[in-house]
Protein backbone atom coordinates (compact mmCIF):
# COMPACT_ATOMS: atom_id res chain seq x y z
CA UNK A 1 0.00 0.00 0.00
CA UNK A 2 1.38 3.40 -1.00
CA UNK A 3 0.52 5.99 1.62
CA UNK A 4 0.72 9.26 -0.22
CA UNK A 5 -1.69 12.15 0.37
CA UNK A 6 -1.66 12.99 -3.34
CA UNK A 7 -2.11 9.49 -4.74
CA UNK A 8 -2.90 6.22 -3.01
CA UNK A 9 -2.43 2.85 -4.62
CA UNK A 10 -0.64 -0.46 -4.39
CA UNK A 11 2.54 -1.95 -5.78
CA UNK A 12 2.51 -5.64 -6.63
CA UNK A 13 6.07 -6.91 -6.26
CA UNK A 14 8.04 -9.84 -7.61
CA UNK A 15 8.69 -12.45 -4.91
CA UNK A 16 11.92 -14.22 -5.83
CA UNK A 17 12.26 -17.34 -3.69
CA UNK A 18 16.02 -16.80 -3.58
CA UNK A 19 15.49 -13.44 -1.87
CA UNK A 20 12.04 -13.34 -0.24
CA UNK A 21 8.92 -15.47 0.12
CA UNK A 22 8.16 -19.18 0.21
CA UNK A 23 7.06 -19.41 -3.44
CA UNK A 24 8.72 -17.91 -6.50
CA UNK A 25 6.34 -15.32 -7.94
CA UNK A 26 8.31 -13.71 -10.70
CA UNK A 27 6.58 -10.84 -12.49
CA UNK A 28 8.17 -10.75 -15.94
CA UNK A 29 7.86 -8.11 -18.62
CA UNK A 30 5.07 -10.08 -20.31
CA UNK A 31 3.23 -10.52 -17.00
CA UNK A 32 3.34 -6.73 -16.58
CA UNK A 33 2.16 -6.28 -20.16
CA UNK A 34 -0.67 -8.78 -19.68
CA UNK A 35 -1.79 -6.96 -16.52
CA UNK A 36 -2.11 -3.64 -18.36
CA UNK A 37 -3.74 -5.23 -21.44
CA UNK A 38 -6.37 -7.02 -19.35
CA UNK A 39 -7.08 -3.90 -17.27
CA UNK A 40 -7.68 -1.77 -20.35
CA UNK A 41 -9.82 -4.42 -22.05
CA UNK A 42 -12.09 -4.80 -19.01
CA UNK A 43 -12.25 -1.02 -18.64
CA UNK A 44 -13.44 -0.76 -22.26
CA UNK A 45 -16.07 -3.45 -21.61
CA UNK A 46 -17.32 -1.46 -18.61
CA UNK A 47 -17.40 1.80 -20.61
CA UNK A 48 -19.37 0.07 -23.38
CA UNK A 49 -21.96 -1.20 -20.89
CA UNK A 50 -21.08 -4.86 -21.36
CA UNK A 51 -20.68 -5.60 -17.66
CA UNK A 52 -23.22 -5.54 -14.81
CA UNK A 53 -23.72 -2.28 -12.92
CA UNK A 54 -22.68 -4.09 -9.74
CA UNK A 55 -19.17 -4.77 -11.06
CA UNK A 56 -15.90 -2.91 -10.58
CA UNK A 57 -12.17 -3.37 -11.00
CA UNK A 58 -9.03 -2.08 -9.37
CA UNK A 59 -7.24 -1.03 -12.54
CA UNK A 60 -3.59 -1.92 -13.00
CA UNK A 61 -2.64 1.11 -15.03
CA UNK A 62 1.16 1.02 -15.04
CA UNK A 63 4.09 -1.33 -14.57
CA UNK A 64 7.88 -1.35 -14.67
CA UNK A 65 10.34 -4.17 -15.33
CA UNK A 66 14.03 -4.17 -14.47
CA UNK A 67 16.27 -6.60 -16.37
CA UNK A 68 18.91 -7.85 -13.93
CA UNK A 69 22.03 -9.82 -14.95
CA UNK A 70 21.86 -13.24 -13.29
CA UNK A 71 24.59 -15.82 -13.98
CA UNK A 72 24.56 -16.19 -17.76
CA UNK A 73 20.91 -15.10 -18.03
CA UNK A 74 18.73 -12.07 -17.32
CA UNK A 75 16.18 -11.98 -14.50
CA UNK A 76 13.05 -9.91 -15.15
CA UNK A 77 12.00 -8.13 -11.96
CA UNK A 78 8.59 -6.58 -12.47
CA UNK A 79 6.45 -4.21 -10.41
CA UNK A 80 2.77 -3.52 -11.16
CA UNK A 81 0.90 -0.42 -10.01
CA UNK A 82 -2.70 -1.00 -8.91
CA UNK A 83 -5.13 1.86 -8.33
CA UNK A 84 -6.76 2.20 -4.92
CA UNK A 85 -10.23 3.33 -5.99
CA UNK A 86 -12.23 0.79 -7.99
CA UNK A 87 -13.35 1.70 -11.50
CA UNK A 88 -15.94 3.00 -12.34
CA UNK A 89 -15.02 5.59 -9.73
CA UNK A 90 -17.77 6.64 -7.32
CA UNK A 91 -17.91 9.83 -5.27
CA UNK A 92 -19.45 8.20 -2.23
CA UNK A 93 -18.30 6.95 1.15
CA UNK A 94 -17.79 3.23 0.71
CA UNK A 95 -15.49 0.55 2.09
CA UNK A 96 -14.08 -2.57 0.48
CA UNK A 97 -14.32 -5.87 2.33
CA UNK A 98 -12.18 -8.75 1.03
CA UNK A 99 -14.42 -11.71 0.32
CA UNK A 100 -12.50 -13.97 2.68
CA UNK A 101 -13.20 -11.50 5.52
CA UNK A 102 -16.93 -12.19 5.27
CA UNK A 103 -16.34 -15.55 6.93
CA UNK A 104 -13.31 -14.74 9.10
CA UNK A 105 -13.13 -14.48 12.87
CA UNK A 106 -12.19 -11.19 14.49
CA UNK A 107 -9.15 -12.10 16.61
CA UNK A 108 -9.69 -9.00 18.75
CA UNK A 109 -13.37 -9.85 19.31
CA UNK A 110 -13.62 -13.65 18.91
CA UNK A 111 -17.18 -13.77 20.25
CA UNK A 112 -18.48 -11.51 17.45
CA UNK A 113 -20.36 -13.08 14.57
CA UNK A 114 -18.61 -13.05 11.21
CA UNK A 115 -19.15 -10.01 8.98
CA UNK A 116 -21.54 -11.88 6.68
CA UNK A 117 -23.92 -12.60 9.55
CA UNK A 118 -23.55 -9.07 10.91
CA UNK A 119 -24.53 -7.64 7.51
CA UNK A 120 -27.58 -9.89 7.36
CA UNK A 121 -28.63 -8.92 10.88
CA UNK A 122 -28.11 -5.16 10.52
CA UNK A 123 -30.29 -5.16 7.40
CA UNK A 124 -32.83 -7.57 8.89
CA UNK A 125 -32.48 -9.53 5.66
CA UNK A 126 -33.60 -13.04 4.83
CA UNK A 127 -30.33 -15.04 5.07
CA UNK A 128 -31.18 -17.26 2.10
CA UNK A 129 -32.06 -14.31 -0.16
CA UNK A 130 -29.03 -12.32 1.01
CA UNK A 131 -26.55 -15.09 0.22
CA UNK A 132 -28.33 -15.90 -3.05
CA UNK A 133 -28.00 -12.26 -4.11
CA UNK A 134 -24.26 -12.33 -3.39
CA UNK A 135 -23.77 -15.55 -5.33
CA UNK A 136 -25.76 -14.25 -8.31
CA UNK A 137 -23.70 -11.04 -8.27
CA UNK A 138 -20.45 -13.03 -8.43
CA UNK A 139 -21.72 -15.39 -11.14
CA UNK A 140 -23.12 -12.57 -13.29
CA UNK A 141 -19.87 -10.59 -13.10
CA UNK A 142 -17.71 -13.62 -13.84
CA UNK A 143 -19.65 -14.76 -16.89
CA UNK A 144 -20.15 -11.29 -18.35
CA UNK A 145 -16.35 -10.90 -18.35
CA UNK A 146 -16.06 -14.29 -20.06
CA UNK A 147 -18.61 -13.36 -22.72
CA UNK A 148 -17.46 -9.78 -23.35
CA UNK A 149 -13.67 -10.27 -23.18
CA UNK A 150 -13.01 -14.04 -23.24
CA UNK A 151 -11.16 -13.66 -19.93
CA UNK A 152 -11.23 -16.00 -16.96
CA UNK A 153 -10.63 -13.98 -13.80
CA UNK A 154 -8.98 -15.71 -10.84
CA UNK A 155 -12.14 -15.47 -8.80
CA UNK A 156 -11.04 -16.63 -5.36
CA UNK A 157 -11.75 -14.81 -2.12
CA UNK A 158 -8.35 -13.11 -1.91
CA UNK A 159 -8.71 -11.43 -5.30
CA UNK A 160 -12.25 -10.15 -4.81
CA UNK A 161 -13.98 -7.53 -2.67
CA UNK A 162 -17.48 -6.43 -1.86
CA UNK A 163 -18.10 -2.70 -1.80
CA UNK A 164 -20.25 -1.64 1.17
CA UNK A 165 -22.02 1.71 1.50
CA UNK A 166 -22.86 3.64 4.68
CA UNK A 167 -26.14 1.72 5.02
CA UNK A 168 -24.22 -1.57 5.07
CA UNK A 169 -25.62 -2.51 1.69
CA UNK A 170 -23.40 -4.39 -0.75
CA UNK A 171 -23.13 -2.23 -3.83
CA UNK A 172 -20.58 -3.88 -6.08
CA UNK A 173 -18.39 -6.92 -6.63
CA UNK A 174 -14.79 -5.74 -7.18
CA UNK A 175 -11.91 -7.71 -8.68
CA UNK A 176 -8.14 -7.18 -8.64
CA UNK A 177 -4.92 -8.94 -9.72
CA UNK A 178 -5.13 -8.59 -13.50
CA UNK A 179 -1.83 -10.36 -14.17
CA UNK A 180 -3.54 -13.56 -12.95
CA UNK A 181 -6.36 -13.34 -15.50
CA UNK A 182 -6.33 -16.00 -18.25
CA UNK A 183 -7.01 -14.93 -21.84
CA UNK A 184 -9.00 -17.60 -23.70
CA UNK A 185 -7.82 -17.33 -27.31
CA UNK A 186 -10.13 -19.94 -28.96
CA UNK A 187 -13.17 -18.52 -27.15
CA UNK A 188 -12.20 -14.98 -28.18
CA UNK A 189 -12.07 -16.04 -31.82
CA UNK A 190 -15.44 -17.78 -31.46
CA UNK A 191 -17.02 -14.71 -29.85
CA UNK A 192 -15.43 -12.32 -32.31
CA UNK A 193 -13.60 -10.29 -29.67
CA UNK A 194 -9.92 -9.37 -29.48
CA UNK A 195 -7.65 -12.42 -29.51
CA UNK A 196 -4.22 -10.97 -30.36
CA UNK A 197 -2.18 -9.87 -27.37
CA UNK A 198 1.39 -8.61 -27.16
CA UNK A 199 1.77 -10.58 -23.92
CA UNK A 200 1.09 -13.90 -25.72
CA UNK A 201 1.60 -16.71 -24.70
CA UNK A 202 1.70 -15.58 -21.05
CA UNK A 203 -1.65 -16.17 -19.32
CA UNK A 204 -3.22 -17.43 -22.56
CA UNK A 205 -5.31 -20.53 -23.22
CA UNK A 206 -4.64 -21.73 -26.76
CA UNK A 207 -4.39 -24.99 -28.66
CA UNK A 208 -0.73 -24.21 -29.39
CA UNK A 209 0.27 -23.38 -25.80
Amino acid sequence: LIRNPEYVGYLKLTYDIGRIGRVDRQITYKHCLSSCEVSQAIKRAIDMGKTPSGFGIQLESAAKTSFLPFSDKCYEWGVIFREFMPYPYVNEQVVLIPCFSLFGQDINNPDDECILIQLIEVQKANPYEFVKQLLFMIIDCYWEIVLSCAFHIECHSQNCFFEIDRNYSIRRFIIKDMDSVDKDIPLARFLGVRSDWESYPVMCFDQKV
